[in-house]
């Protein structure tokens, strides 16, 4: 089948929410998420279609001899990524530069000239066709783990529930409930929540567009619970958390354990995305690890040096990235003076962080 690619200039075709959450499935892609959070126009579309369905769609902005490709957290393969890039060649004679920006580029090296960087990692759990399957795949301890402390749970709290509510039928104080937990449990590691009133405010209102919310009471009472959205046939996890008092049960990792058996139950065929940065317990539950790079591709090696802003920003976010994941790396493996090092330099990065995020000037 030929690919036929097109692009409406300045204009979003009515087809595109649809197409992008069947494609792509992930929030920071979707047109609910840039409508909550305030899209700037002009922004233009790029259609790439086989057999007259899309196979790509891509939402992006021309300034300055560069385009910059809107959809972040999505899967790109070396043939999507340079079918782009010459159709917008192509189509504007000023372009020099293209680039794409948190991609998992699927592949190492694209044909054309280039800049490609690592600058995240994200977490992925494939949701298989059975519950049964997804257990099997756990590790032995695991699943001993989970068992023992559900029972535990159910055990002293014979009332412990857990429903699902979806788009209208959530209630907007469960969802604040968790985000209350949350929020509490940041304090106590002396940290700033990243949720302050008015993301609270969206977290809701996206939630009554495509939410998937897990609630776990216990007499009635909230005391855990997922925010996730649904886009497509996939999952992405906002905010998990529970009530401290019941850490000793491990209580946020269980409802994290049967909010992936509720998406699994859903026979999407899909994943959920458990969001960025490394976390043990995402590996005990089956997590994939994914990179996400920058990537930029350019008309030709001469027209790199008149982006040279763009490469050196991307430059130093990926050495930066690099650096981080080395020290994460040492601080979590090495019990030498490696290692002690390696956590004292991290303790001193996030006190720093926290010093200015208290600053007035901040």
């Amino acid at each position: 089948m030929d690919l036929v690619t097109t692009h409406y200039d300045d204009a979003i075709p009515a087809c595109a929410e649809a197409e992008l959450d069947r494609l792509y499935g992930a929030r920071y892609a979707s047109l609910a998420h840039w409508r909550m959070y305030g899209m700037r126009l002009p922004v233009s579309t790029y259609v790439a279609s086989e057999d007259g369905a899309p196979v790509t769609l891509l939402l992006y902005r021309r300034s300055q001899g560069r385009v910059r490709v809107l959809n972040e957290g999505i899967a790109l393969g070396a043939a999507e990524a340079q079918s782009f890039a010459a159709h917008m060649f192509a189509s504007y004679p000023e372009v020099s530069a293209v680039s794409f920006h948190f991609i998992h580029a699927r592949f190492e090296r694209p044909g054309m000239a280039h800049m490609l960087m690592p600058c995240a990692e994200d977490a992925v759990v494939p949701l298989p066709a059975t519950l049964a399957l997804y257990q099997s795949e756990l590790g032995a301890s695991t699943r001993s783990t989970l068992k023992h402390r559900s029972n535990k749970l159910k055990r002293d709290f014979p009332s412990f529930a857990l429903r699902v509510f979806e788009k209208d039928q959530i209630d907007e104080r469960h969802v604040r409930a968790i985000i209350a937990f949350n929020r509490a449990r940041m304090t106590s590691k002396h940290k700033n929540s990243q949720v302050d009133a008015d993301e609270e405010a969206r977290i809701v209102a996206l939630a009554r567009q495509c939410g998937f919310v897990t609630v776990a009471t216990i007499d009635g009472q909230v005391c855990a619970g997922a925010i996730n959205y649904r886009l497509g046939r996939n999952f992405t996890a906002r905010i998990l958390a529970h009530d401290a008092r019941y850490d000793s049960y491990r209580l946020g990792f269980l409802c994290a354990y049967l909010t992936i058996l509720e998406c699994i139950a859903q026979d999407s065929g899909g994943v959920l995305y458990l969001g960025w940065g490394q976390h043990e317990y995402k590996d005990h539950l089956g997590a994939e690890s994914r990179q996400l790079s920058h990537l930029v591709l350019y008309r030709s090696r001469p027209h790199m040096a008149r982006h040279i802003g763009l490469a050196l920003q991307i430059g130093l976010a990926g050495r930066l990235f690099l650096w981080r994941r080395a020290l994460l790396t040492c601080a979590s493996s090495s019990e030498g003076a490696a290692g002690t090092i390696a956590r004292r330099v991290l303790n001193g990065v996030r006190r720093c962080k926290r010093a200015l995020a208290r600053s007035p000037a901040a």
